[in-house]
């Protein structure tokens, strides 16, 4: 979690998680929930949904990586998706 705050995204200047641990400190009952969630790939994720839907060119890989470092049991299913939406269901 603490690589993926630090980590730049593309030709983003900022880093996109920089506030990431002070967010699940301050809302942590709402994080826990989506880390304690069944299916967390499938879940809107808290304080940040919004600005990954609005970034269509890497808000699919951005929601990948939250979950690999949040819910690594996760991962493949989060992947097949990823790659689902980013080439087509014909390479899953």
């Amino acid at each position: 979690m603490k690589a993926l705050s630090k980590h730049k995204f593309a030709n983003d200047h900022g880093m996109f998680f920089k506030e990431l641990q002070d967010k699940i400190q301050r809302n942590d009952q709402i994080w826990k929930a989506w880390i304690d969630e069944n299916e967390p790939e499938n879940t809107p994720i808290p304080d940040y949904e919004d600005k990954i839907n609005a970034d269509q060119n890497i808000g699919h890989f951005i929601h990948l990586c939250l979950v690999r470092a949040l819910r690594q049991d996760r991962t493949m299913l989060a992947s097949e998706q990823f790659i689902t939406a980013v080439l087509g269901e014909e390479y899953t």
